[in-house]
């Protein structure tokens, strides 16, 4: 439905730290990670040092953002990394086809998906790694 990808994760200390819908966010292995869906793409970002240990000990165990707010201080995936990586938000659009109905109440807030921070460090010159 126009995204490749559906989650979003960053590294830290060998192992991924990302926001799990059940768990919130936490650190997990490779292996846990890709229960979550088969890993597509990498993207190395050189210039931009592994998130900080007090910031990361700070949200370890915080809710999964089920309103999609990019103000709250809870996280959805994609959100919690541009978080990050100073990455900027956009009006959402939740497809139909591809949500169910209740999402469009969402439609237009500022947030970001997992392809949307794909694509933008790509645009800053980030080099993707497709996984076959």
């Amino acid at each position: 439905m126009g995204s490749k990808f559906s989650h979003v994760a960053i590294s830290y200390r060998g192992r991924w730290l990302h926001t799990h819908p059940y768990r919130g966010v936490e650190l997990a292995t490779q292996k846990t990670l890709q229960e979550m869906g088969r890993i597509a793409s990498t993207i190395l970002i050189p210039d931009h040092a592994e998130p900080d240990d007090a910031f990361v000990n700070s949200i370890l165990g915080t809710p999964y953002e089920t309103q999609y707010s990019w103000e709250s201080n809870r996280y959805y995936c994609s959100k919690l990394i541009a978080k990050i990586l100073d990455l900027r938000p956009a009006p959402m659009n939740f497809n139909a086809a591809a949500w169910p109905a209740y999402f469009k109440r969402y439609n237009g807030l500022l947030g970001i998906s997992p392809q949307g921070v794909f694509n933008q460090l790509v645009q800053k010159g980030y080099s993707a790694r497709s996984i076959p």
